[in-house]
């Protein structure tokens, strides 16, 4: 197996020029035109992706991570005063933001063949995610399964709300995914 990079790509993003490297069809590595490392060398990466993920007017860049979790990802939030990318700290997964409000969510699978599983609410303050809530559904056909609400503030958390397990369709109407968003807008403000 090839694994040293042998397809360069080089862009304009944001108004800088940045060279891609790939093995294969895989994305590894991202350094300015100059040679500075922006993305370091890792053959776990897949892909990178850019779009305003932290909401700011800027582009910024998403490296997709092969693993066992399916949307496990690394954010590169763009800093215009230097022109440089910095590492989003305490968010390991790819999110979404919460209509009509300045958080974002998550969704991570936790185990019974993804029958249960976390989505943590966060607002991103500097380069960091910081987490507000955690959306917790267990269910693995035991006592105690349900969907539970906690209130997170630092490494504690609350509970808050207990919901009844809910059977959820793997896809079209009704999904977990839908759920997850539902709650959140519904729910965020009360985090604040």
């Amino acid at each position: 197996m090839e694994t040293s990079p042998s397809i360069l790509d080089i862009f304009n993003f944001n108004g800088e020029s940045l060279v891609s490297m790939k093995i294969g069809d895989r994305f590894v590595m991202l350094s300015g035109r100059n040679g500075d490392t922006i993305i370091p060398y890792s053959e776990t990466y897949s892909s990178l992706h850019h779009a305003d993920y932290n909401q700011d007017g800027l582009e910024d860049l998403k490296v997709s991570i092969r693993s066992n979790t399916p949307n496990q990802s690394e954010t590169y939030l763009f800093h215009p005063e230097d022109r440089t990318f910095v590492k989003l700290a305490n968010c390991d997964l790819d999110f979404e933001k919460v209509p009509g409000s300045e958080y974002f969510y998550s969704y991570n699978r936790d185990g019974c063949a993804d029958f249960s599983w976390q989505s943590h609410l966060f607002l991103i303050r500097g380069d960091s995610a910081v987490i507000a809530a955690e959306l917790e559904n267990k269910q693995c056909g035991e006592r105690g399964d349900g969907i539970f609400v906690y209130r997170v503030k630092g490494l504690q958390r609350l509970l808050i709300e207990s919901l009844p397990v809910k059977t959820f369709s793997v896809e079209g109407a009704d999904n977990k995914f839908d759920f997850i968003q539902a709650y959140w807008t519904a729910n965020a403000r009360r985090f604040e």
